[in-house]
């Protein structure tokens, strides 16, 4: 066994003398082992020197002392045309470790696009001729919501998509590009939104800033993470606040989830609670008598000390 290993060694040895490997001839094995393995002096067709094991050398994994740069190219498109492309040569430049082509269009300006867009048809001439040439969707007499398309106009939005002139149903005329119109990002002049406002306003009842509808509103929100109104997660902690008279009061944050919601209920008590009570007595008596509910509209004003204690004025008295 151990004659047998003797002769491999000398055969590993001898076998590479003088041989090339790619860019690399061996020249000598060296009397040093690295884990047993055999190292050989190299010589680069650069010029260089290098050590490579026999191993790397047959197995072609070294081929070179590193003066070419290990991304080779396994297609040469230089001179190639995809399309209105001529493919010039490859770049330095990569995009997910792709090589990335120079290419001249037959407009003269020059491209640089990814070997899998030029084969795969996907780039077939340069930006600028790509807008020009660009299939232009047409959708006239096409109804988006209570918009209808009349004509294209020369302006251009994002991406470069047409802006479309449209008439809506109210009669007035707006223009949206294609792309808002085919996601449905604008469905009328905005007539729409504003009947639903004033819908929503004559559905509810504003009294002193606020809506009492919301106030009585015991439904948790879609983007509550807590499962508590007015209590949300913030920074692994649980941060409470109320909302009252389109003003937001932080009533600070908390370490527990029950803690913030005592919180958070002891707010309401004072302010939604207050309120409604007070609008409650205010509305009996403004039903028995209209010219004094003209005269004497509801009044509440919230302040807070430094303490963040809340502190109510209510106005008319009522007896």
């Amino acid at each position: 066994m151990a004659q047998r290993n003797q002769k491999n060694q000398q055969f590993a040895m001898s076998d590479l003398a003088s041989r090339r490997f790619g860019m690399l001839t061996a020249l000598e094995p060296l009397e040093e082992r690295d884990q047993g393995r055999v190292v050989w002096r190299c010589r680069c067709d650069c010029g260089n020197e290098v050590l490579r094991y026999s191993s790397q050398l047959r197995a072609g994994v070294k081929t070179n002392c590193g003066c070419v740069p290990r991304t080779r190219l396994r297609e040469d498109l230089t001179g190639q045309r995809f399309g209105h492309l001529t493919v010039v040569g490859p770049t330095e430049k990569r995009a997910n470790k792709r090589i990335v082509w120079e290419c001249r269009c037959d407009c003269g300006n020059t491209a640089l696009v990814q070997t899998q867009y030029l084969k795969d048809g996907s780039t077939k001439c340069c930006k600028d001729c790509q807008k020009i040439n660009r299939p232009r969707r047409d959708i006239t007499g096409q109804r988006f919501g209570s918009l209808t398309a009349l004509y294209p106009t020369d302006k251009r939005g994002r991406n470069q998509s047409v802006i479309w002139h449209c008439r809506c149903d109210c009669g007035k005329e707006v223009e949206h590009s294609c792309a808002e119109l085919q996601r449905g990002d604008y469905i009328s002049c905005g007539c729409l939104k504003r009947a639903a406002e004033v819908k929503l306003r004559e559905q509810t009842t504003h009294v002193a800033g606020t809506t009492v509808e919301l106030l009585r509103d015991k439904k948790i929100r879609s983007d509550n993470t807590t499962g508590v109104t007015g209590v949300n997660m913030y920074r692994g902690k649980y941060k409470a606040s109320i909302h009252f008279q389109k003003k937001t009061y932080c009533l600070g944050t908390y370490r527990t989830l029950e803690e913030a919601a005592l919180v958070r209920k002891e707010a309401e008590k004072c302010l939604f609670g207050e309120f409604l009570g007070f609008y409650e007595r205010w509305n009996e008596k403004a039903t028995d008598d209209p010219e004094w509910a003209a005269d004497h509209p509801i009044s509440f004003v919230v302040n807070r000390d430094e303490t963040g204690s809340f502190h109510v004025r209510m106005s008319p008295a009522l007896m």
